[in-house]
């Protein structure tokens, strides 16, 4: 069997729209590749990354199910030329979950940071953004701006708060602390099965500091 009519009997195993968690996608056969048009009537947040990832999950339960799955008509690039919704990556946020990110970054208002000393502070989320390194790392990234910050209880100046800086982002575990420091705004995201798969996705959070004045301690 030829890949022109392997793609044609899986798309008609599929209902069409393919309704992947409110996200409704269409599918057009273009020669020996799948182009899919997708629809949100519903205005959910969602990640092409993601929904690729179940295009990939479907076609795949499909090759499984028919017992076609080592085929060579197939070819190595299958799932790049069938399973990809746009040529450009991106991501969209709603504006309720935009809202409550929002909600959770005013809420949080200190920090603490552990080195060899114990770094203690109030502190302002001054921005927030999203971003997708490939299909499997999703990144959180925010600018923090450090107030009235306390070294082992004792109140320091910026000079001193910019070397404890510097000597964190070096710690081995700084990239921990500052996830579990942030768990619960991006929360959210990670529960939102549009934007990210536990089953194979990583997370981080990318921090950029900043003293009371707005100068960069990273």
């Amino acid at each position: 069997m030829n890949k022109d009519k392997l793609l044609r009997l899986y798309l008609k195993t599929i209902d069409t729209p393919l309704n992947i968690n409110g996200l409704l996608l269409y599918p057009q056969l273009n020669e020996d590749s799948i182009e899919w048009d997708i629809e949100n009537p519903n205005d959910i947040s969602y990640s092409n990354f993601v929904v690729d990832g179940r295009l990939e999950e479907s076609l795949y339960d499909f090759m499984v199910m028919t017992g076609t799955k080592d085929l060579p008509a197939w070819g190595k690039d299958i799932y790049e030329k069938c399973c990809r919704v746009g040529n450009v990556r991106y991501f969209y946020i709603n504006q309720e979950l935009r809202d409550e990110i929002n909600a959770k970054c005013n809420n949080f208002t200190s920090i603490k940071l552990v080195d060899d000393e114990e770094l203690n502070s109030e502190c302002y989320i001054m921005n927030w953004d999203i971003g997708y390194e490939d299909s499997e790392m999703f990144n959180f990234y925010l600018s923090l701006e450090l107030t009235n910050p306390k070294i082992d209880n004792v109140y320091v100046d910026d000079d001193t708060l910019y070397d404890f800086i510097q000597n964190f982002t070096y710690n081995g575990f700084a990239q921990e602390q500052e996830l579990d420091a942030v768990w619960h705004i991006i929360g959210p995201i990670l529960d939102n099965k549009n934007m990210y798969d536990i089953t194979y996705m990583y997370s981080n959070v990318v921090i950029g500091y900043f003293d009371q004045f707005g100068n960069g301690l990273t």
